[in-house]
């Protein structure tokens, strides 16, 4: 069980254990970073207590998913489901990317956890599990799936590509998934990774002015994207205050640049750097007045390289 899918070695235990036990919950939440394999595993899980050979043709696993928002409609149709008898032993409705049901399919669903039937399972997947209702989340057996280990990415990256540098980068910037880490191997995310981390190093340096700066992260389509980036960059800094390890170092082909940077900075205000961009981050999740916000970040972070300049 599980044999064709890379790392994740204790959520694949806890869910070997409970094929072996056969006490399997109605509900369960799979819980981490994106692109790591909790859907891999959700489905293989349904082919193992479903007792599907390798090659044969699933009948029993539904997957609802919708990148932008999950509906009424849709646990309509998953309650629907749960109450077909399956052809195998259980009827398995994975909701992917399930932080994004809206509040009337939460409030339907949790109806639906609480009333289950006896040969359905549901699986939730999300990296957001803080978006989920308390009530939906006590009613499952929560599994945390971690970030992939750097040395099994480039084992991974290495049957894709030949540059063995670029494997090495990847394998430091994709954040363990392999689905980020895919990606970035087009030369078009490494143009825009440049143009972002050495803007962001300019206005941390006071070369790239306030105004210039706001209008051009402003103008960027993903900018929880962005932050992410700023984010990684801040860490490296405080990496390189702490260590002179290399191997710690995220963005390696830019620390001739971080060393610059970071030298302008105290560790502690570095600190509150980061804690301003993950403040941000969250903002964006949640809609916040996001121009406001934005500005009030930007300025935040002046304030600790030494003032406003326009």
């Amino acid at each position: 069980m599980f044999d064709n899918i890379i790392g994740q070695d204790i959520p694949k235990k806890i869910l070997i254990n409970i094929v072996k036990t056969k006490k399997i919950p109605n509900s369960f939440l799979f819980y981490g970073k994106e692109g790591i394999g909790k859907l891999l595993v959700a489905k293989e899980f349904g082919r193992e207590i479903n007792e599907y050979k390798e090659k044969e043709f699933v009948k029993d696993i539904y997957i609802i998913e919708n990148d932008k928002s999950i509906g009424i409609d849709d646990i309509r149709k998953a309650k629907e489901l749960s109450f077909i008898n399956p052809e195998r032993n259980y009827k398995v409705i994975i909701i992917n990317d399930a932080h994004n049901l809206t509040q009337e399919a939460s409030n339907s669903f949790l109806k639906v956890l609480e009333e289950p039937s006896k040969r359905t399972i549901f699986i939730l997947i999300t990296q957001f599990p803080e978006k989920l209702l308390e009530t939906i989340k006590s009613r499952c057996f929560k599994i945390h799936f971690s970030p992939i280990n750097r040395d099994l990415i480039k084992d991974f990256l290495s049957k894709k590509i030949e540059d063995v540098d670029k494997i090495d980068l990847l394998s430091r910037i994709c954040d363990g998934s392999f689905k980020k880490a895919l990606f970035m191997t087009d030369e078009e995310y490494f143009i825009k990774r440049k143009k972002r981390i050495l803007g962001f190093l300019s206005f941390l340096k006071r070369e790239k002015p306030y105004i210039e700066f706001l209008k051009e992260v402003s103008s960027e389509e993903n900018i929880r994207e962005v932050i992410i980036f700023y984010e990684e960059v801040i860490s490296d800094m405080i990496v390189m205050k702490r260590s002179t390890d290399e191997s710690l170092v995220l963005n390696i082909d830019f620390l001739k640049d971080l060393y610059e940077t970071q030298v302008l900075f105290s560790i502690e205000n570095l600190l509150k750097t980061g804690e301003l961009l993950f403040d941000f981050e969250k903002k964006i999740e949640y809609n916040i007045n996001l121009a406001l916000s934005l500005r009030e970040l930007l300025l935040g972070i002046l304030e600790l390289t030494g003032g406003l300049y326009v």
